[in-house]
């Protein structure tokens, strides 16, 4: 029987089945292109927002380096000085009391502020001894009377002073005291000679004193220093064979030589460790 699919019809029929197997195999290859083709598009897209990332990060970065270099530079603080604690309020305040001086003057004292850190004062000390002694004629009816005295002013500067809101405080001063002793031997005029031979010597002294307060009144003064001695004359004879036996206050024998004219200090010779002590009581207002 012969086959209906060689006529015209069948000739349709492979044309068609042609043109879809080229349109099947033509599809892909187009889908390629435009699917680089939107690829190349977000790539494009991608670049300006890369491209304006990096210009945010160079102005971020130069913004930080401008405000690095216009940042100021901080001073440094100066270390504020010590400022030195004001003066105790003691001028003219007046101290009267007892003491024993540096080269052994055993006495009274005076002690004016004439500043709240600079004082002066005066040291006065005396004695005598009286016994029966003849008379011009030999009759034993004379009373002779003899002494010493002991005088002279001091100097003190007072740099360290305590706290006065506590009950007990001390001040710490530096000074100069001079003092002159003098005796006198009762001698008649008749028994007085050219001679030095009174008792005459001259004390000056640079003392380091502490006042330790009780209270804002009472003071112990402990001193400690040097004392130089100074002791008038001459121990050569003169063309007569006579010489000064100023004996001063009797340092010579004390040392082991005799009295007489010299010069000599000391250093740690009296009163124990401060070589010097008194008290006192002081006047005037405490600025309560």
């Amino acid at each position: 029987m012969p086959s209906l699919a060689r006529g015209p019809l069948a000739r349709r029929t492979t044309l068609t089945a042609a043109l879809g197997a080229a349109l099947a195999i033509a599809s892909p290859a187009a889908a390629a292109p435009a699917k680089d083709n939107d690829k190349a598009d977000e790539a494009a897209e991608e670049e300006p927002e890369e491209a304006e990332a990096d210009d945010a990060a160079s102005d971020a970065d130069a913004s930080v380096s401008v405000g690095a270099s216009a940042k100021p530079k901080k001073k440094k603080k100066k270390k504020a000085k010590k400022t030195r604690s004001p003066a105790a309020p003691m001028k003219n305040r007046v101290g009267f009391g007892a003491m024993r001086t540096l080269a052994g003057l055993n006495g009274l004292f005076v002690r004016w502020y004439a500043a709240d850190r600079f004082t002066a004062g005066l040291n006065l000390g005396a004695a005598t001894f009286s016994h029966g002694d003849t008379d011009e004629n030999g009759d034993f009816e004379r009373t002779r009377t003899v002494g010493a005295m002991g005088v002279g002013p001091e100097f003190f500067y007072w740099p360290f002073q305590g706290d006065r809101s506590q009950q007990v405080y001390a001040d710490f001063g530096v000074g100069a005291r001079v003092s002159a002793y003098f005796g006198f031997l009762g001698q008649l005029e008749e028994e007085e000679t050219d001679t030095l031979d009174t008792p005459l010597e001259i004390d000056v002294e640079i003392p380091a004193s502490i006042q330790l307060f009780i209270g804002k009144r009472v003071a112990i003064v402990p001193e400690f220093g040097v004392a130089f001695r100074i002791i008038p004359g001459n121990r050569e004879p003169d063309q007569n064979g006579e010489f000064d036996a100023n004996p001063g206050r009797g340092i010579g024998a004390k040392r082991g030589t005799t009295n007489g004219p010299g010069f000599g200090f000391d250093l740690g010779d009296h009163g124990g460790l401060f070589m010097g002590i008194g008290f006192a009581y002081f006047f005037g207002d405490t600025k309560d």
